[in-house]
């Protein structure tokens, strides 16, 4: 029974399938076919110039010769977040190792001791999570200043593109 539904099904859509498809195709138009030469396309048709920029946003990075004021801004914030960074790189660690000498000492180390130091990896894990969080939120604010300094400046640049040579 299902499976008489389902050849059914399939005859249906693959019937609604080619009507749509043999509606779309362009019928011929009766008339003239004495005039092929007026149907072809043009040889010499005028196409108007075009201007396309590319921007090359990671030459922006070079501290040579990359955007002066870009660098000074993204190393300002590397700055500013690494104590941050390197707070969570030492909670990280303290969390793996903690981590290890719960697995080493299960069999051999007190129930009572085995549970607090649980409770304090866990503890551990909560704050290391809270603050990765912190961490992204206040990152990606900051982030979103510099990425308005970048749009500012490849809007200048972009102007800067369009001017002729002579007034550069």
């Amino acid at each position: 029974m299902k499976i008489v539904r389902l050849i059914a099904a399939v005859a249906l859509l693959t019937t609604v399938a080619i009507i749509s498809v043999s509606a779309q195709q362009q019928q011929p138009k009766p008339g003239p076919t004495t005039a092929p030469a007026a149907s072809a396309p043009q040889a010499n048709v005028a196409v108007p110039d075009s201007k396309l920029a590319m921007i090359y946003s990671d030459a922006f990075l070079d501290p040579k010769t990359g955007i002066a004021r870009f660098n000074s801004l993204l190393t300002t914030l590397n700055r500013e977040f690494q104590p941050r960074q390197t707070e969570l790189q030492g909670l990280q660690q303290r969390i793996n190792t903690l981590s290890k000498e719960i697995d080493d000492t299960q069999n051999v180390a007190a129930p009572d001791s085995l549970r607090q130091k649980r409770d304090q990896l866990a503890q551990m894990n909560t704050d290391f999570k809270r603050r990765a969080k912190m961490l992204k939120r206040l990152t990606t604010s900051a982030a979103g200043k510099s990425s308005c300094l970048c749009n500012k400046t490849s809007a200048r640049l972009w102007k800067l593109s369009r001017k002729p040579a002579a007034l550069l």
